[in-house]
């Protein structure tokens, strides 16, 4: 495996663990900073590992694999929260086959009709919707400036739909789209110039830096940010660009060297290998440790959500059946294009 793959699963690693703890509390500081960045380094990542598709008839390949890959566990998981959503009605007394259906319709219809255990299922629709739509740009709109004024316009057309209708509730967040084309993008076409710099150690200090006055700058309100990708929450039509790209680029380049050390990269590279699992269950698992234990802080929240995931994850892995419905065909680059 070459260093590129390894910082890329060592960033998902880092990036699933800050998708837990940005969900353990999101009312807190740290999940507020979490989310500037969380979801867009997963479009980003995903963007980065896209390959250029030469033909029509290869796309349309591509989009079967990737949709099997990505709409099977959707629907596995789905099912399985949904079992242990009327087991917990039927424990507490009510049997009412409307709750059931209910759940069933939300997880067909998907985005922000997904909440509680489902709670970040959107964002694989979302994901897939952006993939295809990126693929069929670049398969059939030839020349980067032509690509990147379509995705500029896509941009625009995002904010303009969170001032003209800011409650907009589209099936599987496909509008979300729009926004995260650019992040996708970034990743794209950033990908010859970061392979460049990232040995660069002036580089590292700027990853090191840049976040760190972003940070400053907003607690001590010298502005004020925030970003929620799902219930389309950007309304700054300069920071939306600015932020998110800047801290996932930080954020990846920490990551490029982190990977130098082979200890620590290879505990993060394979938490990277179970990120889909794992943000499928977090949310589930701690609810269910709520049915039973109480409520907990965001250390139990963060351990709970991956290390259970990760233990079911590993058992999967090992059985042919649940690799296909869980694990996508067994693919372990489920966010790579």
């Amino acid at each position: 495996m070459s260093k590129r793959e390894i910082w890329i699963d060592v960033a998902k690693g880092l990036g699933i663990i800050a998708v837990v703890l940005g969900h353990s509390n999101p009312d807190s500081t740290v999940s507020h900073y979490i989310y500037w960045f969380h979801m867009p380094l997963f479009f980003f990542l995903s963007g980065y590992t896209f390959k250029t598709i030469s033909s029509g008839q290869e796309l349309l390949g591509w989009v079967k694999r990737r949709s099997k890959q990505l709409l099977i566990p959707y629907l596995s998981f789905g099912l399985v929260i949904t079992v242990l959503e009327f087991a917990k009605e039927l424990k507490n007394g009510h049997l009412d086959m409307n709750i059931l259906l209910k759940d069933l319709g939300n997880l067909i219809y998907g985005g922000q009709m997904l909440t509680g255990g489902y709670a970040v299922f959107w964002f694989v629709t979302c994901l897939l919707i952006t993939q295809v739509v990126f693929a069929v740009l670049t398969t059939l709109v030839k020349g980067v400036p032509f690509q990147i004024a379509i995705i500029i316009a896509l941009y625009l057309l995002a904010h303009i739909e969170t001032t003209v209708y800011p409650n907009a509730n589209i099936p599987l967040n496909a509008d979300v789209t729009m926004l995260a084309m650019t992040y996708y993008a970034a990743g794209y076409y950033t990908k010859p110039l970061l392979q460049k710099l990232f040995e660069s150690k002036f580089i590292l200090l700027f990853a090191l830096i840049i976040p760190a006055l972003l940070f400053s700058g907003d607690y001590f309100k010298l502005f004020h940010y925030s970003l929620d990708m799902k219930v389309l929450e950007y309304t700054s039509w300069v920071m939306d660009l600015i932020i998110p790209i800047t801290m996932t680029l930080a954020f990846s380049i920490i990551c490029y060297w982190i990977a130098r050390a082979k200890s620590i990269a290879k505990v993060f590279s394979y938490i990277g290998l179970m990120s889909l699992t794992i943000m499928y269950m977090h949310f589930p698992i701690n609810l269910i440790a709520e049915e039973v234990i109480g409520k907990h802080g965001a250390i139990q929240f963060l351990l709970l959500g991956c290390i259970v995931p990760a233990i079911i994850h590993s058992v999967l892995d090992k059985i042919t059946l649940a690799k296909v419905l869980f694990l996508g065909s067994g693919n372990k680059k489920a966010y790579a294009a």
